[in-house]
């Protein structure tokens, strides 16, 4: 899997940054190319992602002390890695470098958050 940057999918908040790379090296394709194999990929997802619950919940903030409501749980089971790599086609999976801040914090896949049943053979959700 390759990795690419485009500057036009970079969200407006981000623009001030977007200005800072354009002027310190531009937005041209990435030298030297990130790449990562399918099979470590795989390997390292399955590993963690097997089965997991991932929880919903809406945080409010009183006096500076952070509280969560938990409103549901998503049981997920059997992660599926083809769904995954659909994923990226697709666009609900994606590469986001993560150098916002002056110095790059690595770099991650990420999945849009309503997208995570999609990745596994079954899921079953607890509502509160």
């Amino acid at each position: 899997m390759n990795g690419s940057f485009d500057a036009r999918a970079v969200d407006a908040a981000h623009g001030a940054w977007l200005e800072g790379v354009r002027k310190r090296v531009g937005t041209g394709e990435l030298d030297p190319q990130p790449y990562w194999e399918l099979d470590d990929i795989s390997r390292t997802l399955g590993t963690k992602l097997g089965n997991c619950i991932y929880v919903h919940a809406a945080s409010v903030r009183n006096a500076g002390v952070e509280s969560f409501h938990y409103e549901s749980f998503e049981v997920l089971e059997r992660f599926n890695f083809g769904r995954f790599v659909e994923g990226i086609r697709k666009g609900f999976v994606y590469v986001d470098f993560v150098a916002r801040t002056g110095h790059n914090h690595g770099t991650k896949l990420r999945l849009r958050h309503d997208s995570i049943q999609r990745l596994y053979d079954r899921g079953i959700t607890i509502e509160q």
